[in-house]
């Protein structure tokens, strides 16, 4: 959750590479997730997504958006 990840922040790059769920399930959104990490400085973050994503989205720092099959 995106809480238990406050815990840690400190002791990651502001340019790691973060890979989110649109849908995060327990009440969480990953546009909100996303966006709120644009906010502390993260730089390098990506939607890995199932779903078509038909409305722009207005998040800082989104490099791109993939399918559920992780890139490395």
């Amino acid at each position: 959750s995106y809480a238990d990840f406050l815990k840690q922040d400190f002791d990651i790059p502001k340019d790691a590479e973060f890979f989110i769920d649109y849908n995060l399930g327990n009440d969480e959104k990953g546009d909100e997730v996303a966006s709120k990490l644009s906010h502390r400085g993260f730089t390098n973050i990506n939607f890995a997504t199932g779903q078509d994503l038909l409305t722009p989205l207005n998040i800082e720092n989104i490099n791109r958006i993939i399918g559920k099959f992780f890139p490395y």
